[in-house]
């Protein structure tokens, strides 16, 4: 089922994942681990923010599941083809967050929420006009949202010692 809400010029999407978010959350902390990933591993202190490699969807089997889940609910929903152009995983540590931000020029861009701690369930969306306004986007374990590539966001701070995991990706519309 996906619920649509229209935020001031856009509409944004929200579905939920109707599968376990254990096994993902379990593996994400195993490939954390795993050389070929560690790798790749980018830190920001600064914002306390740990991601991934970008294509994670693409390169690991553990997320075949959802990347059916994905294609088989933006076929049903949307009127246009997409292709998946780029995902990353983003661990917020305690005090993490991203400064507003959009994803241009990606078509459409999405947020999985696979972890979230007490209390940080929300997204803010931005007026596009005023930057400076934004809504607070209630979010739980397991949404998925989608909007416009070209919707500012951000992520408020994670305030908790528990970390918010969530995987972001990216769409282009096919002709």
């Amino acid at each position: 089922m996906i619920k649509s809400y229209d935020l001031y010029p856009q509409t944004i999407y929200k579905t939920k994942y109707p599968f376990s978010l254990d096994n993902l959350v379990n593996e994400i902390s195993f490939l954390k681990k795993s050389n070929n990933v560690r790798d790749n591993i980018k830190t920001d202190s600064f914002k306390n923010l740990v991601y991934t490699e970008k294509n994670i969807l693409t390169n690991y089997p553990v997320f075949s599941q959802f990347n059916s889940f994905l294609s088989f609910f933006l076929l049903k929903n949307f009127k246009n083809k997409f292709n998946l152009i780029d995902s990353w995983v983003s661990i917020y540590k305690k005090y993490g967050y991203v400064d507003f931000h959009n994803h241009y020029p990606a078509d459409l861009s999405g947020v999985f929420y696979l972890q979230l701690p007490p209390l940080d369930n929300r997204i803010h969306i931005h007026n596009s006009y005023d930057p400076s306004e934004f809504n607070r986007f209630k979010i739980e374990e397991g949404d998925i949202i989608l909007f416009k590539g070209n919707q500012y966001h951000s992520t408020p701070p994670n305030f908790s010692k528990i970390k918010k995991i969530v995987i972001a990706f990216n769409l282009k519309e096919i002709d």
